[in-house]
């Protein structure tokens, strides 16, 4: 064999480059103040052999994308010759695609054939990062890379840790790439809102205002929502029944005095004690699908919300749904705050006809006396689901 002869253990990598993979994006791409520091961070360091980054963060914020475009060829290669220098040096791997038991493997492989580059990993695990890294950092090496993850509670004094856009940003994406919507400000507000700084949701929900779908507002890509939530949405699964029934709430108490309020959805919607929904609770902030608001939580962004929100209800037997908004117990905060959320999921046909039961004039709501006000105030906001 030559010196320079790649194995055919080599050849079975599945890679490709940055060219190829950037062609699937379709919009231009837009930064912040944040992503542009962390793009040029990743350049600098990469370009030196035995070094490595682990990029974490949820799905749907764009950290492939952003890798990627640290990496976009110039488009004049003469006036920037270190950026054409550098795109020339990278291969793009995507784990998930790849048998990842051989990967550290081939990339000894590569350091044995004195090869040089950069590397990124998508969709890599913290495992199979460790095990890279300890090849990448050989004394021989040549190579450097980077690791894409989509755990934000992983720490690492190696890791950078993508954060959502802020909504400045989401706004140029929108006024950018769909002029259409320019002129429907509300709409343009809503997608901002319910993107929560995730540019994949924001392009999802985009789409579906376009389309005139019906359930504008959730996520409909499955793959998507388990990738968010770190395991498959089963409702038969303890953590996947305290999320979902979390995501009923617009937001909900969760301490001191207003801790009550999350040993009611401990008992009454996932049937559970207080504290080992508290322990799932503090999984989920770590993660942060669960934002802390003061004595309040909220599952974020608003589309994974409305979408688990969803699956509670699907679940949910209707009596007990009808029961739960006739419940004393549940006090006048929590009850607008039910049907604050309740009134995004309208697409769903279990959710209208409960909504019909509980406003007609014969109802529980419009019979009721007692808390007047409160259910007045309720009726008014599920009234576009009637």
């Amino acid at each position: 064999m030559k010196k320079n002869k790649i194995p055919k253990e080599e050849k079975m990598i599945k890679h490709k480059d940055v060219i190829t993979e950037l062609a699937k994006h379709k919009i231009n791409y837009v930064e912040d103040d944040e992503r542009t520091k962390h793009m040029g961070f990743i350049r600098e360091e990469l370009i030196k052999p035995q070094k490595f980054i682990r990029l974490i963060g949820l799905s749907g914020l764009g950290k492939s994308r952003m890798v990627l475009e640290a990496f976009r060829p110039p488009q004049d290669s003469e006036k920037d010759l270190n950026q054409e220098i550098l795109n020339k040096m990278v291969t793009y791997v995507d784990c998930q695609y790849t048998e990842n038991s051989t990967l550290p493997n081939h990339v000894m492989q590569l350091i044995n054939l004195k090869r040089s580059g950069i590397l990124i990993f998508d969709n890599c695990s913290p495992n199979l990062h460790d095990k890279l890294v300890q090849e990448i950092t050989h004394k021989d090496s040549k190579l450097s890379m980077i690791s894409i993850g989509n755990d934000p509670s992983e720490d690492n004094k190696h890791i950078i840790r993508l954060d959502r856009l802020p909504d400045l940003t989401i706004k140029q994406i929108v006024e950018s790439e769909f002029p259409d919507l320019i002129d429907d400000q509300i709409a343009v507000d809503k997608i901002i809102e319910f993107s929560g700084g995730f540019p994949k949701i924001a392009l999802l929900l985009i789409d579906s205002y376009l389309n005139n779908e019906p359930n504008v507002g959730s996520l409909t890509e499955e793959q998507l929502v388990e990738r968010m939530i770190g395991f498959p949405l089963d409702f038969t699964r303890t953590d996947c029944k305290i999320l979902c029934a979390l995501s009923v709430f617009n937001h909900i108490g969760f301490k001191n005095s207003l801790e009550y309020q999350l040993r009611y959805v401990a008992e009454n919607l996932v049937y559970n004690d207080l504290q080992t929904t508290y322990t799932y609770l503090q999984k989920f902030i770590k993660r942060t699908i669960i934002d802390v608001r003061g004595k309040y939580i909220q599952v974020v962004p608003k589309p994974l919300a409305i979408r688990l929100a969803e699956e509670w209800w699907k679940n949910c037997l209707p009596s007990k749904a009808q029961a739960l908004f006739m419940d004393h117990s549940l006090d006048d905060e929590m009850l607008i705050s039910l049907c604050k959320q309740f009134r995004h999921l309208d697409y769903v046909p279990q959710v209208r006809e409960i909504a019909e039961k509980l406003c007609k004039g014969h109802a529980p709501f419009g019979q009721a006396a007692a808390r007047r006000e409160c259910i007045e105030k309720c009726i008014e906001i599920l009234s576009p689901t009637k």
